[in-house]
């Protein structure tokens, strides 16, 4: 389906091109989050380009939630980049692994698994805007040690989503970009939530800031 830009919607690989990416593997100095020590990140970015970007999480042990934002603009017309339309529970939840999209179910095991961000507790899917306008294609997921897949589908009544919920309220019902502006020295060392959806907020060096302290 072609996007139409004239109205509101996600871009889902964030303008980065395939050189920029290629770039990105051979020097993970260009990865824009090589330098930001995160505790919330909130992208608007299709599974496929995430583990790329997320890289640097890695080898960091910060990183505890991470919010893939599609916003209900966009998924009123355009394919959820998680859930199959077929696999639906009745909550708006998939029934299991099989209700995911093969791409995003493979992010999934990858950063919960033993090669993934260890620091890594939970992966929110939607938009949670407006009291969650969208919650039937919304998805929450924690880590789970004991399962194969090292997680497991939650819900709005599970402890995590209470905790996450009462925590980083704001930032998780944060809309498209507030305010953007150029990190200084102390921001790049507090606990910072990026959050985007057009291109031109990803100019490696000019990013949406939400202090979390």
């Amino acid at each position: 389906m072609v996007r139409n830009f004239e109205e509101a919607c996600d871009l889902p690989d964030m303008g980065i091109s395939k050189f920029e990416l290629s770039q990105m593997r051979k020097e993970p100095a260009l990865n824009p989050f090589s330098k930001l020590d995160l505790e919330f990140l909130g992208l608007s970015c299709v599974p496929e380009l995430l583990q790329h970007l997320l890289n640097p999480f890695r080898s960091k042990a910060t990183l505890k939630i991470l919010h893939v934002r599609q916003s209900a603009s966009d998924l009123r017309h355009y394919a959820s980049w998680a859930m199959k339309p077929t696999e639906r529970s009745s909550i708006g939840y998939p029934n299991s692994e099989l209700g995911f999209r093969d791409k995003f179910y493979q992010f999934l095991k990858w950063v919960f698994g033993p090669d993934g961000i260890s620091s890594l507790q939970i992966v929110l899917f939607g938009d949670f805007a407006y009291g969650g306008r969208v919650a039937q294609k919304n998805v929450l997921l924690c880590r789970d040690p004991g399962s194969d897949n090292h997680f497991r589908v939650t819900n709005a009544v599970d402890a995590e989503w209470i905790e996450v919920r009462n925590g980083y309220r704001s930032v998780i019902a944060a809309g498209f970009i507030r305010v953007v502006e150029q990190l200084s020295g102390d921001a790049r060392k507090s606990n910072v939530a990026f959050t985007t959806s057009v291109a031109a907020a990803l100019d490696f060096e000019a990013v949406c800031t939400y202090d979390l302290r």
